[in-house]
């Protein structure tokens, strides 16, 4: 009986040689690929830590912010924006919700302000209002909008810096 490789080697071992280069390049795009992920998470961490030190900042100087959608009019509130507002106003989860906050007579002017910082006919906002709280209670807020415009440069998020007037506490 004659015995056939299922392979032939050029040399002695080749297979072997083989499989170690194969595992060598494996070992390889496992360490790079780690690499990244260990890069990514610490640039995640940064990010956290600055997002953490931007909130307590605008906390400690009494600002809340928020950021609409300016399509769907969403609300995302930044962290603290209740110890500055009350959890009644910061609870507004759209801009109609928000609006429907604000004294009567005034609501019209600060919509429009809105609709034209969405819209991209402005680039920025500044007014104050008074916002009417259940219960009967009321303050003073002044706001800044400014438009985010996205790639396309339309604007995609407005985006709102609240506090409230002089000697206003927040309720509710």
């Amino acid at each position: 009986m004659s015995r056939c490789p299922a392979w032939h080697e050029s040399f002695r071992g080749e297979a072997v040689v083989e499989v170690q280069g194969f595992v060598m390049v494996w070992a390889a795009v496992l360490l790079v690929t780690r690499a990244l992920a260990e890069g990514r998470r610490a640039a995640l961490a940064r990010a956290d830590e600055w997002h953490l030190r931007y909130e307590r900042t605008l906390r400690a100087v009494g600002v809340a912010s928020v950021e609409y959608d300016a399509t769907t009019g969403r609300a995302t509130w930044g962290a603290g924006a209740d110890q500055v507002l009350g959890r009644v106003a910061s609870a507004a989860v759209n801009i109609q919700e928000w609006l429907d906050l604000i004294d009567p007579a005034e609501r019209g002017l600060v919509e429009a302000a809105w609709q034209a910082v969405a819209q991209g006919v402005r680039a920025s906002s500044e007014q104050a209002y008074t916002l009417r709280l259940p219960g009967g209670q009321v303050q003073r807020v002044r706001e800044r909008l400014a438009a985010v415009p996205g790639g396309d440069g339309r604007v995609e998020q407005v985006v709102a810096l609240l506090s409230l007037a002089a000697g206003e506490k927040p309720h509710g």
